[in-house]
């Protein structure tokens, strides 16, 4: 996907995790980069939510292609307690591209169908289909 350098606000910016809006499709876009526990999860969150009150937009693209390590039950934390209070703060889309380490993803395919009742959420292997997704929804 090309971001149009231009139109893209740099919001955070760590070796950890990079949070951007992207004026040209009205999402935030955020990166994850390297090891994640439960703690630095929680960290970035605050950020996460921070630039969708800041933007007021209703997007989310969230890249996880450069994730080395996680926190193992995020995806079903994130849908039972994360993903109500992004709804609260106005997202109806959250596009999940999974690391290509992850060998969790069809059971995580899965859960996001089964139990995503406050927002769209859905994952994907590649972030142009996952751009595409967000776009029209």
């Amino acid at each position: 996907m090309n971001i149009q350098i231009e139109e893209t606000e740099l919001l955070t910016l760590t070796p950890a995790i990079s949070i951007a809006y992207d004026a040209v499709n009205d999402w935030i876009c955020v990166t994850w980069t390297g090891n994640h526990s439960k703690e630095s999860v929680m960290t970035f969150i605050k950020d996460i939510e921070a630039a969708l009150r800041k933007e007021n937009c209703r997007k989310i693209l969230n890249l996880n292609a450069n994730f080395l390590l996680s926190w193992q039950e995020a995806p079903i934390w994130a849908i039972k307690n994360w993903f109500p209070r992004l709804f609260i703060l106005g997202c109806t889309s959250f596009a999940w591209v999974l690391s290509p380490q992850f060998t969790t993803g069809p059971i995580i395919t899965e859960v996001f169908k089964t139990q995503t009742p406050f927002l769209q959420a859905m994952v994907f292997t590649d972030e142009e289909t996952a751009a595409a997704w967000l776009s029209e929804n």
